[in-house]
């Protein structure tokens, strides 16, 4: 078996899969692939990066999901689709935690209130 990467190589790694597939993302596959335990990973992500996978994972969804949010040809169902969420009120929740606001009020607050919620 390979020696398990250091981890500023294997940090910048992680943090790139998280952008690149949020919504897909495994703590436990990536973990395996880097020969490494699921929870050795999470310790160092939180030494490294001063969060946890899953609050940067969440960060990274809610700035996904705001950009399909804000557009106006999208309902909000299809925005929460295209941004990887399960459904609408996952993408309520996650976007109500990080930001503090509904996926509605955001819309019509940036965008104004001639768009549809």
């Amino acid at each position: 078996m390979p020696a398990p990467p250091t981890a500023p190589p294997l940090m910048a790694r992680l943090k790139e899969q998280i952008c690149l597939e949020p919504a897909s993302f495994s703590v436990a596959e990536t973990a395996k692939s880097a020969g490494i335990h699921r929870i050795h990973l999470a310790r160092l992500f939180r030494r490294h990066f001063g969060s946890t996978i899953t609050a940067y994972r969440c960060r990274t969804l809610a700035g996904a999901a705001l950009r399909h949010v804000l557009d106006p040809r999208k309902s909000l169902a299809e925005a929460a689709l295209d941004a990887g969420f399960a459904d609408q009120s996952h993408m309520t929740r996650v976007l109500k935690a990080e930001t503090g606001f509904t996926p509605g009020t955001l819309r019509r607050t940036m965008l104004g209130s001639s768009v549809r919620p």
